[in-house]
């Protein structure tokens, strides 16, 4: 064990402790306050997240990384099992991070030196002490106190993130593991600038090393004790039991990489994007300049009710819902036409072959899903309103039931297909389906096709309930559909 620490040590070198000081001490003194007490102002460092953000954890990112790969075989082969090396290098790593933290200690108790030693919470004019201290208030008698536990807090939150990312890299190679520490920082730094990814307390960074970032929602600290148990007991039981698996990202290989390159070209890419673009500019222009909340999602994706007929909302609908849907009854009709024999050769089985079909249309429909959604995102990051994260996850949401609304459409075109082997009289048996919506109310109530539109449910009290109504039957009927093609319709579309 003390040969590991040293050898952890000596590959993280003086010079980034020295560094990770001198940071930790210009990052505090610059948000000195003469008002303030000493220890007021020991919390203020410790609990500023721009400092914690973009000076700490960097440099703990930078320390860390030339110790996560494996020691020599020979090291490993001193202990009994894998296991038992991974748990003792983990225990090792927790002497590191001691030493990370008492080096941002000493650089945050440098900057103290000279102010006034006054106990008790004293408020400060600065806007975000203001916002600070309260919050901490409700939970801590003394500054004292809340100093020592936001540094066990702190210490805690580095020695588990050495862990998750010790196990990340085992399982990883290292382009994969910077990839993954990229999108993880990402996801922290962007936490203070995004509310959506404050109100959902899952254990990235900013959660593990920043206390008070778990006080925004109701039981944010038991949630992340409880998902950092979830995270240490899948490290555990997966280095214990598959420690010599390794995940090498391949991309999409088989039939459906070989159809997701014939339909993922820069036409239909652009053709998506236009779509796209046009139907956001015009329900843009149509609702105004409105703050976004839900009643600006609810309008974006209004498309067409039941039970009448308006010529405009109905194009919307059909062309939004549609596209996807031509896009894939294209590429079926080229594949189909222009099928080698050696492509069911290739795919050994039909059923694979359909398997193959089906797994391309979802990814496609998902993806265009995901680019429909990116509109009123960038609508929610201008917007200042109280309620826009509330209105984002409702515009999830409702993305999701357009997904599995343009999937039942392609699935129906597959059936159909299936039977005429004409791609006309399947598309156009899609487009009399949305039509069918047009019929009384007690016909069309539940109709599944255009069934996203929330023309449908607008007036209804409770939106998100009526969501997930329609989102179980969708999904119901997506299950439904997806079997019978694989048990009977494997055997038409391969001819």
């Amino acid at each position: 064990m003390n040969q590991m620490i040293r050898v952890y040590l000596s590959r993280i070198g003086k010079a980034k402790i020295i560094f990770l000081v001198f940071i930790s001490f210009l990052f505090a003194f610059s948000g000195r306050d003469a008002r303030l007490s000493c220890t007021l102002h020991f919390v203020s460092s410790i609990s500023d997240h721009y400092f914690v953000l973009y000076g700490f954890l960097p440099l703990m990112l930078v320390c860390l990384f030339p110790v996560l790969d494996d020691d020599s075989e020979i090291f490993i082969c001193r202990f009994t099992r894998y296991s038992t090396y991974f748990t003792r290098k983990w225990i090792a790593l927790g002497f590191v991070s001691a030493l990370l933290i008492m080096a941002e200690l000493a650089g945050i108790l440098l900057s103290g030196i000279g102010l006034q030693n006054i106990s008790g919470w004293v408020s400060s004019t600065s806007v975000a002490n203001e916002e600070l201290f309260p919050v901490l208030m409700k939970h801590f008698e003394s500054p004292i106190t809340c100093f020592f536990a936001l540094i066990l807090w702190q210490f805690a939150g580095v020695w588990i993130s050495s862990g998750l990312l010790l196990w990340i890299r085992h399982f990883l190679s290292k382009k994969g593991t910077l990839m993954m520490i990229f999108i993880m920082y990402l996801l922290a730094a962007l936490s203070i600038k995004i509310s959506l990814l404050v109100t959902v307390p899952i254990p990235t960074f900013n959660y593990l090393l920043l206390l008070h970032h778990n006080f925004i929602s109701e039981h944010g600290v038991y949630i992340t004790l409880s998902a950092v148990a979830v995270l240490v007991l899948l490290i555990l039981i997966t280095i214990r039991f598959c420690p010599f698996i390794t995940i090498k990202p391949t991309g999409l290989r088989g039939m459906p990489g070989y159809y997701l390159r014939q339909i993922m070209t820069w036409k239909n890419i652009g053709i998506v994007i236009g779509v796209i673009g046009l139907v956001s500019i015009y329900k843009y222009i149509q609702i105004g300049d409105v703050p976004f909340n839900e009643m600006w999602v609810l309008e974006f994706y209004s498309g067409h009710g039941i039970g009448y007929l308006q010529p405009i909302p109905f194009i919307e609908m059909l062309i939004l819902n549609g596209a996807p849907v031509y896009l894939l009854a294209s590429f079926i009709q080229n594949a189909v036409s222009e099928q080698s024999a050696f492509v069911p050769i290739r795919a050994v089985t039909k059923r694979k072959l359909m398997g193959a079909h089906l797994c391309i249309g979802g990814l496609f429909v998902a993806i265009y899903c995901i680019i429909l959604f990116l509109f009123p995102a960038a609508r929610y990051l201008f917007s200042r309103n109280k309620d826009a994260t509330i209105a984002l996850k409702l515009s999830a949401m409702l993305c999701f039931l357009k997904f599995m609304d343009c999937f039942i459409q392609y699935l129906l075109f597959l059936i159909v297909f299936n039977i005429s082997r004409s791609t006309l009289a399947a598309f156009s048996l899609i487009v009399v389906g949305n039509v069918l919506a047009v019929t009384p109310r007690q016909f069309s109530e539940w109709w599944p096709l255009g069934m996203s539109s929330t023309a449908r449910f607008f007036e209804e009290q409770k939106i998100f309930a009526a969501i997930e109504i329609r989102t179980l039957i969708l999904s119901s009927i997506v299950l439904v559909l997806s079997l019978y093609l694989l048990k009977f319709g494997k055997e038409r579309i391969t001819q």
